[in-house]
């Protein structure tokens, strides 16, 4: 596997291993994810689709540290249709809340060099 988008990993993870959950990973996948998110918009929107997705799939409970992942979905959705905030600022808000995590992303994450 050359590419994989972060959260189709969890759900290979979840996949091979019952012991592996995937709020358990999720916090070092976004922190990876954060460059991508930064340097692509389309991205964003792609993950925060994602994480609510990851949401209603866990009977609607997610650890606290990881609660705003919920409302990205709806942030974008509401500032499309132009009733609160503009996309920029989920944008904005969506890379504070990956770059949250970058700190825990282990060295097999990171790209040579860096």
């Amino acid at each position: 596997m050359s590419r994989a988008h972060p959260l189709d990993l969890v759900s290979i993870l979840a996949g091979l291993s019952r012991d592996v959950a995937p709020f358990d990973v999720l916090p070092e996948i976004l922190g990876v994810a954060h460059e991508r998110v930064r340097a692509d918009p389309a991205y964003g929107r792609h993950l925060s689709h994602a994480l609510y997705h990851l949401y209603s799939q866990s009977d609607r409970t997610v650890p606290a540290e990881l609660e705003d992942m919920i409302g990205f979905e709806d942030a974008y959705g509401l500032a499309d249709c132009k009733s609160h905030g503009t996309v920029a600022e989920v944008q904005r808000d969506l890379e504070a809340f990956t770059g949250t995590f970058t700190a825990r992303v282990g060295s097999r994450f990171k790209p040579p060099g860096r």
